[in-house]
């Protein structure tokens, strides 16, 4: 009897766990051809060069959103995984949200400070942009974690739509606005991109009905929590995550910010080829944390399905660009077809980083970082210099190709430690 409801849970568990592959997969999908309905609409409404300022506008925001963050949101997310009580549960996410509220003030004074330094740097006429919209700064903090409470506590359906609404809201407003009113212009693109993250970001944190009791005392959790493990993820994500926006920067001081736009666009329309992989280690990530390995069927399936995607995206993206794009931007083809292996590879990476950072192994996520951290800014500061947005391209590969041995050899570690052998489930 005890063994019939034993496979009985196990049962509704696997049941519980393709669904939520299922729910990701399925709004990976729809993010894809958001993603490219957006890009579409910003190019033929915008140009080249100003969808080019668009891109590089949003590459300060996100790159300086990383350095304010110190780890907090990665190390929420691990604590809400290993957290069973609902009570608690809720708790630890009402103390995010106050630490995100205190890191997006922050985030907007850097930006409307940085407003008066930019276009000094780089030679633009784009500080101005950076003033007027430093007080929407909020959404960038708020949406990593957001992303970090629903990956934790296993809310996949909240984050699928969460990933989904900002790109519908923006798509349906832009095109009415255009239609309506007037021409897209790019501080209309702006406005409408932040208030449409704003309005979600406001709606999840009302529907989570987070709590805040215990502020105090979850806060010295939390951070004494975060300088064993967040820190290192911390410091991991400015040399990794941080460094791979150095991409935008180096183009635009090297080159222009209107072949920001085309490597931006190279990366965007291939960003699915990565999240296949990624989105199968946020839906176990939870799992992950209470297990030894990763099961073969789970690995050998997202290696494949990845490869598979990866495969026909190749197949059809030359006639993908020249119908959906403005002619100018088929030049970007063969800088696609570099990008698209680059963001597979990362993918792979991704998929084993999810399992070792739910492990706690902050200092591998770190080390590995860091060595990503090293060749992207070899790559993007001596290559795009040397050969310009092809450097870009061929410096995403090695990184991707560095992030993926790393995180294999952290892996191995990670299983070895416990004394299991490799995915024998």
């Amino acid at each position: 009897m005890i063994s019939f409801f034993r496979n009985k849970v196990c049962h509704l568990n696997r049941n519980k766990r393709f669904k939520q592959v299922t729910a990701l997969y399925s709004s990976l999908g729809v993010s894809m051809i958001l993603g490219i309905g957006t890009s579409v609409v910003n190019t033929r409404l915008l140009g080249s060069l100003q969808y080019g300022n668009l891109k590089f506008i949003q590459t300060i925001f996100r790159f300086i959103t990383i350095f304010v963050t110190l780890g907090m949101f990665v190390t929420g997310g691990r604590q809400l995984a290993l957290k069973k009580n609902q009570d608690v549960i809720q708790s630890i996410t009402g103390t995010l949200l106050v630490v995100a509220s205190f890191i997006s003030v922050v985030l907007t004074v850097i930006i409307f400070t940085l407003s008066f330094i930019e276009p000094i740097i780089f030679k633009n006429d784009l500080g101005y942009l950076l003033r007027f919209f430093s007080p929407l700064m909020f959404v960038f903090p708020f949406q990593l974690c957001l992303e970090n409470i629903f990956s934790g506590s296993n809310q996949i359906y909240k984050l699928s739509i969460f990933r989904i609404a900002p790109s519908l809201i923006y798509l349906i407003v832009a095109l009415l606005f255009n239609y309506y009113f007037s021409s897209l212009s790019l501080s209309t693109a702006l406005f409408i991109q932040l208030v449409s993250m704003g309005c979600i970001v406001v709606f999840f944190v009302l529907l989570i009905k987070p709590n805040v009791i215990n502020l105090r005392r979850h806060i010295k959790t939390l951070w004494s929590a975060n300088k064993s493990h967040g820190l290192q993820s911390y410091v991991g994500a400015l040399c990794g995550v941080a460094s791979a926006h150095l991409a935008g920067l180096a183009l635009g001081f090297y080159v222009n910010t209107e072949t920001v736009g085309f490597f931006s666009l190279a990366v965007s329309i291939t960003m699915p080829l990565s999240m296949l992989s990624n989105s199968v280690g946020t839906t176990f990530y939870k799992d992950f944390a209470n297990n030894n390995s990763i099961p073969l069927k789970v690995t050998v399936s997202t290696i494949f399905c990845s490869s598979l995607a990866l495969l026909f995206f190749l197949l059809i993206v030359r006639k993908l660009v020249s119908v959906l794009y403005p002619a100018e931007f088929i030049s970007i083809v063969p800088i696609v077809y570099i990008v698209a292996c680059a963001s597979c590879i990362h993918g792979y990476g991704d998929f084993l980083n999810r399992f070792i950072g739910s492990h706690g192994k902050g200092a591998f996520t770190r080390n590995g970082a860091i060595l990503v951290g090293v060749v992207n800014v070899l790559g993007y500061l001596l290559l795009v210099k040397w050969i310009g947005i092809y450097g870009a391209a061929v410096t995403r590969v090695v990184s991707a190709i560095t992030y993926l041995l790393v995180m294999s050899y952290y892996y191995l570690q990670v299983s070895r430690n416990y004394g299991v052998n490799l995915d024998i489930e």
